[in-house]
């Protein structure tokens, strides 16, 4: 029986590709943006205007980092969830989510052992994600 092939001969995701200079020029003001609130607007305008974008998983990851940037809880992980819809092997929503679960509620003196389960899982899936890439 042969040996598995190592890892730099193993399939190399694909890269996503812009598709006309519309899109590319979207996909620029979105890495481009100033601050949180203009790039998830750019990232929403992207995902609205071109659906078949192949940048979809990193708008909405980008989406999620900007709501964590803005402490918006809530919508981080809603975005953070939809990134890893269109992406389950993408740690970095992953990361957010652990890292936007786990922290010890305010006024308490240890941490919610339930969101230290979660947002352990959270970090196992990231982890074998890693190790199956």
């Amino acid at each position: 029986q042969p040996a598995p092939a190592p890892a730099a001969q193993q399939e190399v995701q694909k890269q996503p590709q812009v598709k006309s200079q519309p899109e590319g020029q979207a996909i620029v003001a979105m890495f481009q943006a100033a601050d949180p609130d203009a790039r998830i607007k750019a990232a929403q305008d992207l995902l609205v205007k071109f659906a078949d974008t192949e940048f979809k998983a990193i708008a909405l990851q980008m989406i999620a980092a900007s709501y964590q940037q803005k402490n918006d809880f809530e919508n981080m992980v809603v975005w953070a969830e939809r990134a890893l819809e269109a992406d389950p092997k993408a740690y970095h929503p992953m990361l957010m989510l652990a890292t936007g679960i786990a922290p010890m509620p305010e006024g308490a003196d240890r941490p919610d052992l339930a969101a230290l389960t979660v947002a352990c899982s959270v970090l196992f899936a990231a982890d074998a994600s890693l190790t199956q890439r």
